[in-house]
């Protein structure tokens, strides 16, 4: 019989103690949940979870709004959507010089997918005559796109995007041309993630009106060690393309 009542009290006290740690605190908002996520390997606090709302500034959800409506042709969702929609922010909102002849600059933002429709994440411009460029990827960050200069001469910059798949070594580095109101891929290489040399707008050059060249940087293994002692040697091919 003593030992029924310590199990009774032992139940009541650890039913007790989950009860408090979950009560909400003095801003209405429970203790135990929308705690930061710690990345302790960086030493910095994960923003992943945070809706729209808090992450863009208030000229970016305007934007954001916008695209929503041109891109779904429905608005009845744009409220959830910047509200409770879940997107893991990496980078925030870049500037990337200037798209046009015109000296405005401008900025590029990443966002999540509007619809089903869409397999993955896409890159918007802070010119919203410029189309989305869209992705099948969820790993998109403003810092994988640069702008190449205007190649084809038709008073619009080409851009550079690296195509990370999330994860690998081996991903690919293309360029993309706006044709008839759409992106279109003009040229693409291969990108090692492990070689950062040399740096990826270096890595595109312009060699005539339509023309240019993509660095194809791979790492090859030898039959033997190089000069270096190494088994992998690094190899360098200039790929030629014209639109």
């Amino acid at each position: 019989m003593r030992g029924f009542r310590v199990l009774s009290f032992l139940v009541f006290f650890a039913c007790a103690v989950y009860s408090c740690s979950n009560q909400p605190n003095g801003t209405g908002q429970r203790t135990n949940v929308d705690k930061p996520v710690v990345n302790r390997e960086q030493g910095a606090i994960s923003r992943k979870g945070k809706s729209l709302v808090q992450l863009l500034p208030p000229g970016y959800l305007t934007k954001a709004a916008y695209y929503f409506k041109k891109y779904t042709k429905d608005s009845s969702g744009l409220g959830e959507f910047l509200s409770n929609g879940i997107y893991e922010d990496r980078s925030g909102i870049k500037p990337v010089g200037c798209f046009r002849l015109n000296g405005i600059p401008d900025s590029i933002f990443v966002l999540p997918p509007l619809c089903a429709a869409d397999t993955g994440q896409s890159y918007y411009f802070s010119d919203t005559t410029i189309p989305r460029l869209r992705t099948k990827f969820c790993c998109c960050d403003p810092e994988f796109i640069f702008l190449t200069g205007d190649i084809d001469e038709d008073g619009i910059s080409e851009i550079g995007q690296l195509e990370f798949s999330c994860n690998g070594r081996s991903q690919s580095l293309a360029v993309w041309s706006v044709r008839h109101g759409n992106w279109r891929k003009v040229g693409e290489c291969s990108y090692d993630m492990n070689i950062e040399t040399p740096a990826m707008k270096t890595r595109v050059k312009k060699t005539g009106r339509g023309s240019f060249e993509m660095l194809d940087v791979t790492l090859v293994e030898e039959t033997k060690p190089n000069a270096h002692g190494e088994l992998m040697t690094e190899r360098r091919v200039w790929k030629r393309f014209h639109f």
